[in-house]
């Protein structure tokens, strides 16, 4: 695991932690099959694991509407986007 994806994963189980529902696009979600930070929230229903690659465009569609079902009624506040030793944050909707 690279210095990116354990700042990627602090970041998110932060969020969790908080009481966010967190949906992760996933090549290989057997990556936190023996992660039980992540599992626990996994069985909770508060992380979801969407198998796919974020450079396919239905792969992007079927985890967008994934992480738009919401569990509390709320959009989507906060996309993290994350490419090799690229991270991107954006909040929903954009603002200046």
């Amino acid at each position: 695991m690279s210095h990116n994806e354990e700042y990627t994963i602090c970041n998110s189980e932060y969020a969790l932690d908080l009481g966010a529902t967190v949906t992760f696009l996933l090549r290989k979600p057997q990556i936190f099959d023996n992660d039980e930070s992540i599992q626990k929230y996994v069985r909770d229903g508060k992380a979801r694991l969407v198998t796919g690659d974020a450079l396919v465009k239905d792969d992007v569609r079927r985890a967008w509407a994934e992480a738009s079902i919401g569990d509390d009624g709320n959009p989507v506040e906060l996309l993290l986007f994350t490419l090799g030793k690229l991270g991107f944050c954006f909040t929903y909707p954009a603002t200046n």
